[in-house]
């Protein structure tokens, strides 16, 4: 009786053995890539949900009168804009101002002019959004506000506009 109960316990354990380990792997796989995500996100979201401050708050106030005017012309006009495409925050150094443009396709914001530098970019191509909003881009241009970068933004801007 104890050799067949050792062998049948030897034999499921080591027919186990590669199913626990390919569990195992999964696991451990799939915890690196949730802790990459998760710092990733963190990073992503340094700066975002409020608006920018410094020269660049400065900026938007002069431009378009209001953080909230800014945010709702992007969102207007990322919205309206047939197709995929961008929507940009950018510096015209020769009207030394801030303007939006929106592009088509994957149409660089050059295209617009060669004086626009580009502080913020928003891709309103369907991939961008479709997973967790599914067709609806007014929403997901009113939640992309929560994670963009205005650290970065401004330091651009601060390297430009000078």
């Amino acid at each position: 009786m104890e050799v067949a109960t050792s062998t049948a316990v030897d034999t499921s354990s080591s027919s186990a053995a590669p199913t626990a380990d390919k569990a195992i792997k999964r696991f451990l796989v799939r915890n690196i890539v949730e802790q990459a995500a998760v710092r990733d996100v963190q990073e992503a979201c340094q700066g975002g949900g409020e608006s920018p401050h410094s020269n660049l708050g400065w900026a938007i106030d002069m431009s378009f009168g209001s953080f909230e005017a800014l945010v709702q012309k992007i969102n207007a006009e990322g919205a309206a804009l047939q197709g995929s495409g961008w929507v940009w925050l950018a510096l015209d150094k020769e009207l030394k101002k801030l303007v939006v443009e929106t592009t088509a396709n994957q149409d660089p914001l050059v295209t617009k002019g060669a004086s626009l530098v580009p502080l913020l970019g928003i891709d309103v191509w369907e991939h961008a959004y479709y997973l967790q909003y599914k067709n609806v881009r007014p929403e997901y241009l009113k939640n992309i506000w929560k994670v963009i970068n205005w650290k970065y933004a401004s330091e651009v801007y601060e390297k430009e506009s000078t």
